[in-house]
């Protein structure tokens, strides 16, 4: 949803530059001003657009460096959840290993009984 809004402003923006150019083009009969003044006003509206345009990339900007960060934060939870499976397997494997020299050693140990 919020990348169609991003989409629309900035359809928005590029519409609005176009039909600025389109209104300067009539209003000088297809020409160019040749005064100082008429450049002035088409810059400073022009720089409005382009403000809009420019912010409209920055939110896109900020949201994709959001999701990032959140996604980082997952995949670091995730890492961390691994990697105390494991902790707790390798200990596990320890205690198997020493249950089993224990029971060796009380079978090395035991004297068979023969009557």
């Amino acid at each position: 949803m919020k990348k169609i809004l991003i989409y629309i402003a900035l359809l928005t923006c590029i519409m609005g530059g176009v039909v600025q150019f389109v209104l300067y083009l009539i209003h000088f009969n297809g020409g160019l001003s040749n005064t100082q003044e008429d450049w002035g006003v088409f810059s400073s509206i022009f720089n409005i657009i382009i403000a809009g345009i420019n912010v409209c990339i920055f939110y896109s900007l900020t949201i994709k460096i959001e999701r990032n960060a959140n996604f980082r934060y997952v995949k670091d939870k995730i890492y961390s959840a691994q990697n105390g499976i494991t902790q707790i397997r390798y200990v596990k494997d320890k205690i198997y290993s020493a249950q089993n020299g224990i029971t060796q050693i009380r079978f090395q140990n035991t004297v068979l009984y023969v009557p």
